[in-house]
């Protein structure tokens, strides 16, 4: 049999000992200068050149039907899956997509045809995604795919809107950190007054 001491291991800690603060830090999602580290960094450079984009989703199927699984998904759900093949990055994007078709803006799927074309319309969607966050910076992925071979172009940009709200909540997080600061020292100030 074992002795009581054995299975207890904080034995030795007083009752009357007052506990350890602990503190808990969130990493925060965008870094604090989004613009110059999407204009200076060379990652960025890369992504941000027009290149190849294919789709990914549901690969093991016949072509005929991941054509209409693509247009489903981006039709009803408003999600697809993308790889940049110049740069090996995969992509899960998500689209607003309005149900009955109007929007105050310009829509984020759009099927119709390229204006200025001549000719029949080549059979190809526009896709502007929704803001993603990539290493710290706000982005969103733009460009069109065919709807024959699934593939086509785009380009990474910088989403200005999106990257001002982030750092709003960036300053409100350090704020938040920062008083959370100032109250353990005035604690530990008030705790040692006490004791001595």
């Amino acid at each position: 049999m074992a002795s009581l001491s054995a299975m207890l291991p904080y034995e030795s800690a007083g009752i009357y000992e007052q506990p350890k603060q602990k503190f808990t830090f969130k990493v925060p999602r965008v870094v604090s200068d989004q613009k110059a580290k999407f204009e200076q960094d060379d990652w960025f450079k890369k992504v941000t050149r027009a290149s190849e984009g294919r789709y990914t989703g549901h690969r093991e199927r016949p072509m005929e039907e991941r054509r209409a699984k693509f247009q489903s998904d981006l039709k009803t759900n408003g999600r697809t899956e993308l790889a940049l093949t110049q740069n090996g990055l995969n992509l899960i994007l998500e689209f607003d997509i309005s149900p009955n078709g109007y929007t105050a803006r310009a829509p984020d799927v759009d099927f119709a045809k390229e204006p200025g074309m001549p000719g029949p319309s080549r059979p190809q969607v526009h896709l502007t995604s929704k803001s993603i966050i990539l290493n710290g910076v706000c982005v969103r992925w733009k460009g069109a795919i065919n709807l024959e071979s699934l593939s086509g172009t785009g380009a990474i940009e910088f989403d200005d809107e999106m990257a001002q709200e982030e750092d709003n909540r960036l300053r409100q997080q350090l704020e938040y950190y920062n008083q959370r600061l100032r109250d353990f020292n005035d604690r530990q100030k008030l705790y040692k007054r006490e004791t001595d």
